[in-house]
């Protein structure tokens, strides 16, 4: 099942230092200065929001739009699961083990975000209508 319709174009994944983006098919590494344009322009996969926003740009003011962080997803469809607030954390508790750089974080989210949607679309009729409340 495909979930291409419902989650941003790209992934990103962030390190301090460097940052790597994917379509979920091709990977590419992205400069830091031209991450914090993208992130004013475009909706982006991301695993902890918050942290990237501090990191690019440690309380200036920014343009912003609204991002996709599948660290949220994970606590709704796995509520009382431990996971630390990473890509890397994602990726190991969803069975992938810690990724080689941003550029494969950044599929592998891609990954964990699709598992994360089939696994809710598979979920009892009583959780579907609990999540639509």
């Amino acid at each position: 099942m495909s979930f291409r319709g419902v989650l941003p174009e790209q992934a990103l994944a962030f390190l301090p230092s460097k940052a790597g983006l994917s379509n979920g098919h091709q990977t590419r590494r992205i400069e830091i200065v031209h991450l914090r344009e993208l992130w004013g322009r475009e909706a982006l996969l991301v695993a902890n929001a918050p942290f990237i926003r501090q990191r690019l740009f440690a309380g200036r003011g920014h343009r912003e739009v609204q991002h996709f962080d599948v660290l949220e997803l994970f606590a709704f469809v796995r509520p009382a699961q431990f996971c630390a607030p990473s890509v890397a954390g994602l990726a190991q508790i969803m069975g992938y083990g810690e990724p080689d750089g941003p550029e494969e974080g950044a599929w592998v989210l891609f990954r964990v975000a699709e598992d994360l949607l089939a696994e809710l679309a598979g979920a009892s009729v009583a959780f579907r209508l609990m999540a639509r409340a």
